[in-house]
């Protein structure tokens, strides 16, 4: 069954996953893990941005409790 999280679990593989985030680093497989998660294209764009303002909001709407995103390794 799919998850209500995918902004949320697509931060999370990005977390814990090196494979993955060198896929979304790839310019040329970016877009294949994007759909994977089924990202619009407003929420690709805050993650290519590292708009964590946004991304912050998106998880929000995500979670009825409160979830901090803590960026870390992904970042260049």
């Amino acid at each position: 069954m799919p998850r209500n999280t995918p902004i949320t679990d697509f931060l999370y593989r990005l977390e814990v996953d090196s494979d993955f985030v060198n896929r979304v680093l790839d310019e040329e497989r970016r877009e294949a893990a994007f759909d994977e998660y089924g990202l619009d294209d407003s929420t690709r764009a805050a993650i290519v941005d590292k708009d964590f303002k946004t991304l912050q909001a998106l998880v929000d709407v995500e979670h009825p409790d409160k979830v901090h995103i803590i960026p870390r390794g992904w970042v260049v």
